[in-house]
Order: structure tokens, then C-alpha cells, then sequence
């Protein structure tokens, strides 16, 4: 089983990342962050933790940002409404905001490795 994040929204849009394995990650603006979105000045420097626990747990805890992590549940043909959330357990489908970045968080069925969209590297 692994797990896709994409970034549906900001300015680093349609990347998409694919985690087979335990980590423990940290997502904001600073360049040290494993999910870093350096341009965007809405997102602290370290914003939150995302615990990804193959096959199909993820949890999300907020650092205390400045401007809060968000949730968001897809519900069928309805639009996605966003929470403000201090911890939570990620469902397949989710989606995740901090700053003007949104992520989108998937489960699917492979064999794939953790990698890199923009240069293809593996991790």
C-alpha cells in the first residue's frame, strides 16, 4: 500500500509524493522541512508533523503555527469544508491546509517507493 500526498493548491501545485514506509515528517516554509513549501509566506517555518504509518494511518498534529492547520473531508457531491484542528487521524481523501497550500492525502494499492515528483529521486 502506499500513500500519495498532492498538492492541489499553491504555488507549488500538482506535485505529488508517494510514501510506502514509516515516517515521520515535518511539512512548512523552512527548506529543512520534508514537505517544504518555502514560498509560501502563510505557512510558519515548521508548521505541523505528518506521521504516515503504512498501510492506511496517517496522523497530523499542528506545531502551534501562526496561522493554523485545517482539515477538510470530501463529502460526495458536496463541497470540501475546512476545520481548524490541533491533531488528527487522516482518512483516505482528506485534505490538509496550512497556509495557501492544500494537501490531498491517498491511499492506493502497489508496490511503489518513496520518491520525489519534481526530480524523480528516491528518498
Amino acid at each position: 500500500m502506499t500513500i500519495e500526498i498532492h498538492v492541489a493548491t499553491g504555488l507549488d501545485k500538482g506535485k505529488i509524493f508517494k510514501i510506502s514506509e514509516y515516517r515521520k515528517v515535518s511539512v512548512g516554509r523552512s527548506e529543512s522541512c520534508f514537505f517544504s513549501f518555502p514560498k509560501d509566506k502563510k505557512t510558519s517555518r515548521i508548521h505541523c508533523l505528518v506521521e504516515i504509518v503504512p498501510p492506511c494511518n496517517c496522523f497530523v498534529a499542528d506545531l502551534q503555527s501562526a496561522n493554523g492547520t485545517f482539515l477538510g473531508r470530501a463529502r460526495e457531491a458536496k463541497p470540501v469544508s475546512f476545520i481548524k484542528i490541533g491533531s488528527a487521524h487522516l482518512q483516505n481523501g482528506d485534505y490538509l491546509r496550512i497556509g495557501d497550500t492544500t494537501l490531498i492525502f491517498r491511499w492506493h494499492e502497489d508496490n511503489s517507493t518513496l520518491f520525489c515528483s519534481v526530480c524523480n529521486k528516491s528518498l
